[in-house]
C-alpha cells in the first residue's frame, strides 16, 4: 500500500519532533521531512513532492499563508493543512483563502489531524521533473 506523503512544518522544533513521531506511527503516513519556516517549506515541497504539507500559520521568514499561495501556485495537486494557535473563523477563512485545504487549531487532538489527512489525500505517484 502506498503512503500519504507527508512534509511537516513548524518554526517550534518540538512540536515537529512530536508531530512527525505521531504521523509515523501511522501505517498509511511517510514523514518525508521537516521545515522550520515558510520559505523553507516551499523549497522543500518543490524537492520532496509531498502529498500533504502540516503547515503552522506563524512562522519567521514567511508565514504560513504566504508559503501556502506559493506551493499552490507551483504545485496545485498539494495539499495543506494549516495548524494554528488561533481558533477563530476569521483565521481559518484565511487559511482556506490561502490554498490550504482546511484549518486545525493546534489544541485539537492529534487524532483530528490525522483525520484530517486521511480524509483529505489520498497516496499519489509522484514524478519528478528532470
Amino acid at each position: 500500500m502506498k503512503k500519504i506523503r507527508v512534509l511537516v512544518v513548524d518554526n517550534d522544533e518540538m512540536v515537529r519532533i512530536t508531530l512527525t513521531h505521531y504521523l509515523n506511527a501511522s501505517q498509511k503516513i511517510e514523514i518525508l521531512g521537516t521545515a522550520s519556516d515558510g520559505l523553507e517549506a516551499v523549497n522543500e515541497t518543490a524537492r520532496l513532492f509531498p502529498d500533504i504539507v502540516i503547515m503552522d500559520l506563524q512562522m519567521p521568514v514567511m508565514d504560513g499563508l504566504e508559503a501556502t499561495r506559493k506551493i499552490k501556485k507551483s504545485n496545485p495537486r498539494v495539499k495543506v493543512i494549516m495548524l494554528s494557535n488561533f481558533s477563530d473563523p476569521n483565521t481559518a477563512q484565511e487559511a482556506i483563502d490561502s490554498g490550504a485545504t482546511c484549518s486545525i487549531s493546534k489544541g485539537a487532538p492529534l487524532d483530528e489531524l490525522v483525520a484530517a489527512i486521511l480524509q483529505f489525500c489520498q497516496p499519489t505517484p509522484h514524478v519528478a521533473l528532470i
